[in-house]
């Protein structure tokens, strides 16, 4: 049996779709589920679930390839790094400080982090593959980590503590930037973003508008959030 995908949630959900061959799995959990034994799983869904306190269980999923693990109250990534296919990761509602366990994972697109309690981005740096970040709602105050990822095309930096943007300057395909509530006074260096299309600056600590004169060498600049 080829299992595609495995959804466990801890929620009221009962098997509601049966066929064959399976592809998705829908289950009310109690116990431990052997997620072992399917090693050729490609898609896992944990979303709210308490039972699994790590991701070692996952650990022998080679082909894995999205994983989405939301509010599951984990504080470690350690041994994601087993997981070498993987494109998509949804971590976001968990307890996570660094993620330095994911700088092997060369192959990472999309990457939701949002709600978490990241202070650091070191290993960040290596996933030069991703398109889609969302660091939303956590404890950065720099992103200096992030300069290298210049494939990115949407970047969700909002509910944080940064200060300076210049570490993008060189975003030469980011089509959305959010920035809300941070610390930014300085918009120096978003001049040279040629696809943005929306720009959210709501909530930051720009006092001279006249930096932003340089929106008017922003081609494809559509959406504009500065009050």
């Amino acid at each position: 049996m080829i299992l595609k995908e495995i959804i466990i949630k801890n929620d009221n959900d009962i098997l509601d779709n049966v066929f064959y061959p399976i592809q998705q799995i829908k289950a009310q959990v109690y116990n431990e589920f052997n997620i072992k034994s399917y090693s050729t799983t490609q898609k896992i869904n944990l979303d709210q679930n308490g039972i699994y306190k790590d991701i070692s269980m996952m650990l022998f999923q080679p082909q894995l390839q999205t994983l989405q693990i939301i509010k599951c109250k984990l504080e470690s990534l350690d041994g994601i790094e087993q997981l070498p296919k993987l494109q998509i990761i949804n971590a976001s509602d968990n307890q996570f400080k660094t993620i330095q366990q994911l700088s092997s994972l060369r192959y990472i697109q999309i990457l939701n982090l949002q709600n978490n309690k990241l202070i650091s981005l070191d290993g960040i740096d290596e996933l030069t593959l991703l398109q889609k970040i969302n660091l939303s709602c956590n404890k950065l105050t720099s992103i200096k980590q992030l300069s290298k990822l210049t494939l990115c095309k949407q970047l969700d930096l909002s509910y944080n503590q940064i200060t300076s943007v210049e570490p993008i300057s060189d975003f030469s395909n980011l089509k959305l930037l959010n920035l809300v509530d941070n610390l930014v006074s300085s918009l120096f260096g978003l001049n040279n973003l040629v696809k943005l299309e929306a720009l959210n600056i709501l909530g930051n600590e720009v006092s001279d508008l006249r930096q932003l004169l340089f929106l008017k060498h922003l081609p494809n600049l559509k959406h504009l959030f500065i009050i």
